[in-house]
């Protein structure tokens, strides 16, 4: 079965042309081996940089709940050219915390962006956010909102201005006392 929902050279990048040479597809139960070596990298204390394992269980437990259904997230992973798994990121309904950054009643947004470190820049992050954007759109989302917490103030930070422009807000201690995230928000369906 042919499950692609992207294939090498279908992502638009007009800035740079950097096109993401794999596969975006849903991702699947015999990926979380490959995708929770790429959590333990991104998922880190912010002070002292040490790996969090209870956060990297608690989001594995999050993408198994949407791949086998019981949760209402969409996960979708990027695969190279050799069939290895590099990258990932979600798509929720809103969640409550996120509700006062939209401007819309019917936004969905996006988590876990975590791509490799050998596939950073090489535009597996945008290729997976366009594939999710599409995916929102068929459910009739209007609206995406976005967060990045301090932890990614030099990788996410500049990534999602790339994608979207200025932050929007700022979630206050999101993440715990000090952990002010960055939110953006993208619109989906032009304005009139």
């Amino acid at each position: 079965m042919n499950d692609a929902l992207h294939t090498p050279g279908s992502a638009e990048n007009p800035e740079n042309d950097i096109r993401f040479q794999g596969l975006i597809r849903p991702a699947r139960l015999e990926d979380l081996a490959a995708i929770r070596p790429i959590l333990e990298r991104w998922v880190f204390d912010r002070e002292t940089g040490t790996p969090l394992p209870d956060e990297v269980d608690d989001v594995m437990r999050g993408i198994q709940g949407g791949i086998d259904g019981t949760l209402d997230r969409t996960y979708v992973v990027a695969e190279d050219p050799e069939g290895q798994v590099v990258g990932l990121m979600g798509l929720i309904p809103v969640s409550e915390k996120m509700v006062a950054f939209t401007t819309s009643p019917n936004a969905g947004e996006l988590i876990n962006a975590d791509i490799a470190d050998n596939q950073r820049r090489k535009g597996v992050g945008r290729a997976l956010k366009n594939t999710l954007e599409a995916i929102a759109m068929s459910r009739s989302y209007d609206e995406i909102v976005v967060n990045s917490g301090p932890r990614y103030e030099s990788t996410g930070w500049p990534f999602w201005e790339k994608m979207y422009g200025p932050h929007v807000g700022i979630a206050k201690d999101l993440y715990g006392p000090g952990g002010d995230a960055r939110v953006w928000r993208h619109a989906l369906i032009p304005e009139a």
